[in-house]
Formats: structure tokens, sequence, C-alpha cells
């Protein structure tokens, strides 16, 4: 049956994304990459007149220390803190959950979880953001259906949304070390295993933020 456009219902629309099992977990962990990730601008020196007999000193370029996501849960089953952050949406699959914080699966079963320490909505770096797509709310189940230029809209508990859109989707294997880089830019991942109801591979949805 096709998912694709339906009209969002007031108590969202249960999609699914990933049984991901303790493995869900330890994917994009074991793929935390770099702890951080400096981005450095440099300036080009105008070459220096033979004759002058006088130097200058420039100060240092400036540096943008990006989010820092944590290792992922050595107990990806243990229960966390309850923490909502607000809404997701995805309209082209019918989605609009609530968006918890936290990466194991008692959070995966109550809705999509954010990487603690990947970029929050709207802030410069990688927004990470998992869930599962055969238990629990079954959020993701059709995130394979997203296509380029699908909107996702993230809603904080301040009531300030941004939008993001899909730049491209990628089956990768389980432990994919590029999940939780962070990016200069302000982008977004999404992430849950593949095919639906295995952990064997991932699919990661890449977005940008365009407002």
């Amino acid at each position: 049956m096709n998912h694709r456009r339906r009209t969002l219902s007031s108590g969202g629309v249960v999609i699914a994304l990933g049984a991901c099992l303790a493995a869900q977990a330890t994917v994009v962990s074991s793929a935390a990459g770099p702890s951080t990730t400096t981005v450095v601008a440099t300036t080009a020196t105008a070459p220096t007149d033979a004759t002058t007999t006088s130097t200058s000193s420039s100060p240092p370029p400036p540096t943008t220390t990006l989010p820092q996501p944590v290792p992922a849960p050595a107990d990806s089953e243990a229960a966390e803190p309850v923490v909502p952050l607000g809404t997701l949406a995805l309209p082209a699959i019918g989605i609009e959950r609530p968006l918890y914080e936290g990466i194991r699966l008692p959070t995966f079963n109550l809705g999509p979880g954010h990487w603690p320490g990947s970029a929050l909505p709207g802030q410069q770096g990688n927004m990470v953001i998992g869930g599962h797509r055969t238990s629990g709310n079954r959020d993701f189940r059709d995130l394979d259906q997203l296509e380029l230029g699908d909107e996702m809209i993230v809603t904080d508990n301040a009531g300030m949304s941004f939008t993001y859109v899909v730049d491209s989707t990628e089956i990768t294997g389980p432990y994919s070390f590029r999940v939780t880089y962070q990016t200069p830019a302000s982008t977004a991942t999404l992430f849950a295993c593949h095919p639906p109801g295995e952990v064997t591979q991932r699919i990661v949805v890449h977005l940008t933020l365009v407002s």
C-alpha cells in the first residue's frame, strides 16, 4: 500500500522505524567518530615587500567547535529519563510524533530519539535521530519512501519550528562510523534498521536545514 502524502491526524500517524534491538544503539556510536570536530577558517597572507623592514602580526584564524555526540550506551535496553524535546513531522509519509532525548530502546519505544550531544533543532552541526521500524510505534517504518526534497519539520518545546529537506538516502552496514559525524552546516540524519525487522544494515537519510 502506498503511504506517501497521507494527511496527518491529530494524534500522529504511526509509521515505524525498525526494531534495532541492542545493535541499534551500537550502530551509531561505534560510529561516534571524532569526539570534537573543529572547522578552521584560514586567510591568505599577501607577499611581503622585500624593502619593508617592519612586520605586523595578525590574529589567529577563528575556529568553530561543533556539537559533540556522546558515546553509544553500554546497555541499549536500560531505562533512561523521559525527556520530551518537541515534535517531529515527516508529512510525505504521514508522520507526526513526539521527539525525545535518548537513543536507548525504551526511548525508541515512545517515539523517535535524539542522539544526545548531537546538534539540536536549528543548531549548527548534525542533528541525529533514530527510531524503530517494526516495534514500539513503528515510527520510521516507511523511512525508505522518503524522496529528494521531502520535508521534515522539527518543533522544539519553545514552539520554534525548523524545516529540513531530504538530500539523500543510503543503506549502510550496521556499524557505519559516519552517522553521528558533525557538519559545519545545519544538517540532520535519520537512521533505522534495514530491512525492517532485521539488524544487518541501516537505512540512513540525510537532510539539510532550509528554514
